[in-house]
């Protein structure tokens, strides 16, 4: 099993930085990702800390209408489609490259997750162990494409469950503002 810490970078708090667990903050990190409400891609994946367009290597946008929770996302030049579950907490991937996958968000916390294959074999966890604001990224293997597509997928099936989770504020704000 291999450990990696995400946490926000020193020089931007919309970017989130993936060490080595155990390396430290001004280490070079192995990526970063840089996530954004207004400009698209929503979602952008970058080689260690260069955030030039050479350095991308994945990216993820999302689908306009409220009635879609869909995310399109690219990772070394091919695409998959992730769709969330009616009820939110669940994001299913049919396309990528080690077959269907499945992330399970944790009802306490929507940044507690877990990815899953078909099989039901868990690939991947991630987890608020503290109160620092980092996370643990416990990934099953070494293989680093997985560790990319484990990256991507998690950051923007976490970027879709906060969009449904807004909504559903505004959706239950409105109701109430009628009485």
């Amino acid at each position: 099993m291999c450990a990696f810490t995400l946490r926000r970078a020193p020089w931007d708090p919309n970017n989130i930085v993936v060490h080595a667990a155990g390396d430290p903050v001004d280490e070079p990190p192995l990526y970063s990702i840089s996530v954004s409400r207004k400009e698209k891609p929503k979602v952008v994946m970058f080689y260690s800390w260069d955030a030039t367009p050479a350095d991308i290597i994945g990216n993820a946008t999302f689908s306009e209408s409220i009635l879609s929770s869909s995310s399109y996302l690219t990772l070394r030049e091919r695409s998959m489609k992730m769709k969330e579950s009616f009820l939110g907490g669940e994001f299913s991937l049919a396309h990528t490259p080690t077959g269907p996958m499945k992330w399970k968000a944790d009802l306490l916390s929507t940044s507690r997750m877990k990815l899953y294959d078909r099989s039901g074999k868990k690939l991947a966890k991630v987890d608020k162990p503290g109160s620092s604001g980092e996370k643990k990224l416990d990934l099953i293997s070494d293989d680093p494409d997985l560790l990319e597509l484990v990256l991507l997928t998690y950051f923007a099936a976490l970027t879709l469950n906060k969009a449904f989770f807004e909504i559903f504020d505004e959706v239950v704000e409105g109701i109430f503002s009628f009485q």
